[in-house]
């Protein structure tokens, strides 16, 4: 008796969800991946679940905008409990990171990233966590500030 409700029929397969598609990873609504807490002039954005749909990339976006145009401190993406990231969210997040870089930003911004699948994704778009940038970087260079000091001196 148990054994026929549990069978499948001649000539069908059972499917089961494919990991690599987005569908299978990303089973929440987009805004519940996604949490924003503000506190002290600071917005912190926690991401949760996978970063791989495109209607979850695009609510992301959309509280990026948001949350960089309202803040003047730090904008943090809290990444720890994100399962998955996807190319466009890296791009994304490397589009917001060069912007903070500018002069004229009136933020700063940061990542936390706790899963190694999402360093990997990071660093392969080319945004290096601290520790890693620690790991790659060559012994025997001074640090920054330490080669600014030393030109300052050699030039004056």
């Amino acid at each position: 008796m148990f054994a026929s409700q549990h069978s499948v029929p001649e000539g069908t397969v059972s499917e089961k969800p494919s990991l690599m598609t987005g569908t299978a990873i990303a089973v929440h609504h987009p805004r519940e991946l996604l949490r924003a807490v503000v506190s002290d002039g600071s917005i912190t954005l926690f991401v949760s679940g996978g970063l791989i749909e495109r209607s979850a990339v695009e609510a992301l976006c959309a509280e990026l905008d948001v949350a960089t145009e309202l803040c003047r401190g730090i904008v943090t993406v809290d990444l720890t409990d994100c399962t998955g990231l996807g190319t466009a969210a890296t791009q994304l997040l490397r589009g917001h990171l060069d912007t903070a870089r500018t002069p004229a930003s009136r933020y700063r911004f940061r990542l936390n990233a706790g899963h190694s699948s999402v360093v990997r994704a990071l660093a392969a778009a080319g945004i290096l966590t601290k520790r890693e940038a620690r790991r790659r970087r060559v012994r025997g260079v001074p640090r920054r500030w330490d080669t600014d000091s030393q030109s300052s001196l050699r030039t004056a």
